[in-house]
């Protein structure tokens, strides 16, 4: 019994003139926690502190909409940012259905180095996003780059689900960015602040702890894969098209085994020409495609499937050209930046999706219709009739008809003083 009470008890026991009420105790409010501190996030690095890795800029106005975005490049080593070029690309689909056609509507993307240590290089991505005056959204995710596994993870994968909930309620918002303090110490950084976690298995994943004592034993970073050597300049190369006739000789829908045949009437010829591949193909016929690169022939992307990139969302067209540049990729080892869209069918949609990956799409000036009429006759007068200087001559090597009329139109172009080239070098 308290204080309070026994008091009471007291007055009316023995002193019943001066009785009173019943003196009731009151439960004390139980205090609201306060919340858990949070801590300032730790300095970033900039954009130009590491060898090889670079900022490529574009800005633009589209229907009205600023557009602005920044985002890191690896040269020859562009496994390890596409997964950051990728997130890029979906944060710009994403405004353009819906936020572009908005008065005044503004996307920014920048990065930043948030770690280097170890073979862990850490970057951040920063998206502010601007529809009219009273809506705004900013967001911002981090990468880790695993420099000798040639791995690149999210940052929020790097923490345990049970530590990505406590941190996503403490801050109100996804734990995306992570980072590591000096101590080792990841950090989900959030709009006010950060939130510390602790460096141990309850909070981190394997790969998180694996960072995390990297960066507390202040490791020496293992720097990014050096640029490629330039190879030798294939033939042409020093051909000046705005004095030359340059035309350039293309090919679809390969490699095939008629692509075998082709290849040597082209070394006779010292003609370089450009292939636009199928992935399916690529991977049927991995070694034709090697041998093309062997040869010196330019090799540019034809999708996967062979789809109508204008039916297909965004990401599906993404797919599409990833999954080819892969297999040509892996067959020549070099990841094709033109692009061949299936059927020449590209609209303005098509072409920022490209754009926002660094690639060009490239159509044609000169039909042969090869595919169509089957007839070497027919496709050497197309080709000679129709090529004017600076054209593009589309042809397929998968029919053995048209590499038959190959031969002639080479050769009846020659005669006429035009120059071949590969498209990269007809548009330099």
């Amino acid at each position: 019994m308290g204080l309070a009470l026994t008091n009471a008890w007291w007055v009316r026991t023995h002193r019943p003139e001066a009785a009173s009420p019943p003196v009731t105790a009151t439960p004390s409010a139980s205090p609201t926690p306060e919340p858990e501190p949070l801590v300032s996030p730790p300095p970033t690095r900039g954009t130009t502190s590491i060898d090889n890795l670079t900022d490529v800029h574009d800005s633009v106005t589209e229907e009205g909409a600023s557009i602005d975005i920044s985002e890191p490049k690896a040269t020859g080593a562009s496994q390890l940012t596409d997964p950051i070029a990728q997130y890029i690309a979906k944060v710009r689909s994403d405004f353009a259905a819906h936020a572009k056609s908005a008065t005044g509507a503004k996307l920014k993307v920048a990065w930043d180095v948030i770690t280097a240590t170890g073979p862990y290089l850490g970057i951040t991505v920063n998206v502010s996003t601007v529809t009219d005056a009273d809506h705004s959204r900013t967001e911002t995710k981090s990468f880790f780059v695993d420099t000798v596994k040639g791995e690149t993870v999210e940052g929020q994968r790097l923490l345990t689900n049970a530590a990505r909930d406590r941190a996503t309620n403490r801050l109100g918002t996804a734990a995306e960015d992570v980072r590591f303090s000096d101590a080792g110490e990841p950090l989900v950084v959030g709009h006010e602040g950060a939130y510390p976690l602790p460096a141990s298995d309850e909070a981190l994943t394997p790969a998180g702890l694996k960072i995390s004592k990297a960066v507390s034993d202040k490791e020496d970073f293992a720097p990014l894969p050096a640029p490629p050597k330039p190879k030798p300049k294939p033939d042409g190369d020093g051909v000046d098209c705005s004095k030359a006739k340059c035309i350039a000789l293309t090919f679809d829908d390969g490699p095939v085994p008629s692509t075998s045949t082709l290849l040597p009437i082209l070394r006779k010829h010292h003609v370089h020409a450009t292939f636009f591949m199928l992935g399916n193909s690529v991977a049927a016929h991995p070694d034709i495609a090697a041998a093309v690169a062997k040869d010196g022939h330019a090799i540019g992307n034809h999708t996967m499937t062979h789809p109508q990139l204008t039916k297909l969302s965004n990401d599906e067209i993404a797919s599409e050209l990833d999954r080819a540049a892969a297999q040509i990729e892996k067959a020549t080892g070099k990841r094709p930046t033109l692009v061949r869209p299936p059927y020449g069918a590209q609209n303005a949609r098509v072409l920022s999706v490209l754009r926002s990956r660094g690639e060009s799409s490239i159509l044609w000036s000169v039909d042969t219709l090869d595919w169509k009429h089957r007839n070497p006759a027919t496709t050497i007068k197309r080709a000679l009739a129709s090529s004017k200087p600076g054209g593009i001559i589309l042809m397929h090597d998968i029919h053995p008809t048209s590499v038959q009329a190959v031969e002639g139109v080479i050769t009846g172009l020659k005669e006429r003083g035009f120059t071949f080239v590969t498209v990269d070098q007809l548009h330099r």
